[in-house]
C-alpha cells in the first residue's frame, strides 16, 4: 500500500559535516521524539549501501533539508560541499514560497555565500529549537501531513486560564514555570494563530482533611460575597428617589475621549475582500488583516496565539520580513495594515475566541525586552502577565454607528503618555 500525507510523517535530510556527529546526533534524537523522521547516514544507511547512491536519493525523497552548520563545515571541502549543491538543486524544484531548505547554526560561524538567501536558524541561542519547530511544522501543515506533538494532549482536568494558557487547577500550587515556547508564522499567505498550550501537570490527590479545608473554604467565600452583593444593592437604593427615579447624586456621565479606530479586513469564500469589527464571527474563510489608524503617532505592538497555544509576539519594534512590515511606527491619521501584501493572519478553529492584545505607545517601548526584540517569539506566562503593568489609561472598544470601524476611545484622561492596551476579541462562530 503506497504512503499518503496522512500517515506519514515529515521527512527531514540532516546534512552535515563528520566532525559535528554528536549535536547532530543529538538533534536527530530531538527531532524524532517531536514526531518528524530525519535522515542521519549513521543510521539509516544500511551496510552494503552504496551512500554516494543512497544520499542523493535520499535528499530528493526528503521534504526538508537541514544543513548544519559550524566552522567545521563552514571551512571543510568534501562531499558534504556536494550535498549542499545537490539540495540547492532540488530546492530550486519547489515551490517560491515553500519551506525547504533550512541553514541551521549549531553554533556561531559565518554563513556561505550560496546559503545566504535562506534565513538560518540559531540552534545555540534560546528557543532557537523552537524556531526551528516552528518552520517544520509550517512544512508539515503546507504538506498536508498531520503533526501531532506528544505533549500536545490535555488532562481531563485541565481549564483554560484567563490569558488562554492552560493549566490543571488541583496542582496550580505546585506547578513548575511553563516552558518557553516560540509562536510561528505560515509562508502559504497566512500568518498562522495558534496558541502554544503549557505542559500537562501531573494530577495529585489531596488528603480528606485538605479536601474539608478547601469545602469551608468555598463556604466561607460564598458567604462573603452575599453580604457583599446585598451592601451594594443596599448603596444602589440610597441613591433611587422614593418614587424609584436617579437622584441628583448619582454620578455624572464617563467622558470618552476618541484616540483611534480599527476593522479587520476579511477575505471571505467567494474571494470578495470585505471589512468587520471582529465582534462578529468570520464567514468563509478564517484569514483576516488588521487595519490601525490612530490619531496621533505612535509605535503599534500586536501579541496573539502562537503556535500549540502560545501568547506570541507578532509584531514588535522588529517585525518578521514574512510579514511585509518594516517598522511598528505608525503616523497619525493613517492607516496602517498588518500583516503586509499578500500576507493574512488566520483565526485557529480550535479557539472559541481569538485574542489580540493591541499596545499603542506614542514613545517606542524599550521594556519589556521583547517588546524591543525580534518578533515571533513565544511569551511565558509572566511575560504576558507584565503586559498589564504598562496600561496607562483605560480603553474602552465600541463599533461606530455604521459598523465600518470600531473606535477605541480613553475613558479617563489619566497619563496620555503611557501605553494603551486593549484586546481584540475574534469569535470563532
Amino acid at each position: 500500500m503506497s504512503e499518503t500525507t496522512t500517515s506519514r510523517r515529515l521527512r527531514i535530510f540532516l546534512c552535515h559535516s563528520s566532525g559535528d556527529k554528536v549535536p547532530v546526533r543529538k538533534l536527530y534524537k530531538r527531532l524524532s521524539e517531536k514526531g518528524f523522521q530525519p535522515w542521519l547516514d549513521e543510521i539509516n544507511l544500511r551496510p552494503g549501501q552504496s551512500w554516494k547512491k543512497e544520499i542523493p536519493k535520499a535528499v530528493r525523497e526528503s521534504d526538508v533539508m537541514l544543513i548544519c552548520l559550524s566552522p567545521n563545515s563552514v571551512n571543510k571541502k568534501g562531499y558534504v560541499q556536494k550535498e549542499i549543491k545537490f539540495g540547492l538543486g532540488v530546492a530550486d524544484e519547489q515551490p517560491e514560497d515553500a519551506i525547504y531548505l533550512i541553514p541551521v547554526k549549531l553554533e556561531e560561524c559565518s554563513i556561505p555565500e550560496m546559503l545566504t538567501d535562506w534565513q538560518a536558524v540559531n540552534l545555540y541561542d534560546e528557543g532557537g529549537f523552537d524556531r526551528l519547530l516552528d518552520a517544520l511544522e509550517e512544512r508539515a501543515e503546507a504538506l498536508s501531513i498531520p503533526f501531532r506533538p506528544k505533549s500536545s494532549a490535555l488532562p481531563a482536568e485541565a481549564t483554560p486560564g484567563a490569558n488562554g494558557l492552560t493549566v490543571s487547577p488541583s496542582v496550580l500550587a505546585a506547578a513548575p514555570a511553563p516552558k518557553e515556547l516560540s509562536g510561528r508564522f505560515e509562508s502559504d499567505q497566512n500568518l498562522v494563530l495558534d496558541f502554544t498550550t503549557t505542559p500537562s501537570l501531573p494530577h495529585r490527590k489531596g488528603n480528606l482533611s485538605a479536601r474539608w479545608l478547601s469545602l469551608i473554604f468555598i463556604v466561607t467565600a460564598v458567604a462573603v460575597l452575599m453580604i457583599v452583593a446585598v451592601r451594594l444593592r443596599s448603596a444602589d437604593k440610597n441613591d433611587l428617589r422614593p418614587d424609584g427615579s436617579e437622584s441628583m447624586q448619582t454620578a455624572p456621565a464617563t467622558r470618552l475621549t476618541e484616540v483611534a479606530t480599527y476593522y479587520l479586513e476579511h477575505e471571505p469564500a467567494d474571494g470578495r475582500v470585505t471589512r468587520t469589527t471582529g465582534f462578529d464571527p468570520l464567514q468563509g474563510k478564517k484569514s483576516y488583516k488588521l487595519h490601525f489608524t490612530p490619531h496621533e503617532r505612535g509605535y503599534l505592538y500586536i501579541i496573539a496565539p502562537g503556535t500549540r497555544l502560545q501568547p506570541t509576539t507578532f509584531l514588535t519594534a522588529k517585525p518578521v520580513a514574512k510579514t511585509r512590515t518594516k517598522s511598528n511606527e505608525v503616523k497619525a491619521n493613517t492607516d496602517f495594515e498588518f500583516p503586509g501584501g499578500d500576507q493574512w493572519m488566520r483565526v485557529r478553529t480550535e479557539l472559541d475566541v481569538t485574542r489580540l492584545t493591541v499596545i499603542f505607545s506614542p514613545e517606542p517601548l524599550r521594556t519589556p525586552d521583547f517588546l524591543a526584540s525580534d518578533a515571533g517569539r513565544g511569551l511565558t506566562e509572566a511575560e504576558y502577565q507584565a503586559l498589564h503593568a504598562l496600561a496607562g489609561p483605560r480603553v474602552k472598544v465600541e463599533p461606530s454607528g455604521d459598523h465600518s470601524v470600531v473606535k477605541a476611545s480613553i475613558i479617563s484622561e489619566g497619563d496620555r503618555r503611557r501605553p494603551l492596551v486593549f484586546e481584540i476579541n475574534i469569535p470563532r462562530k
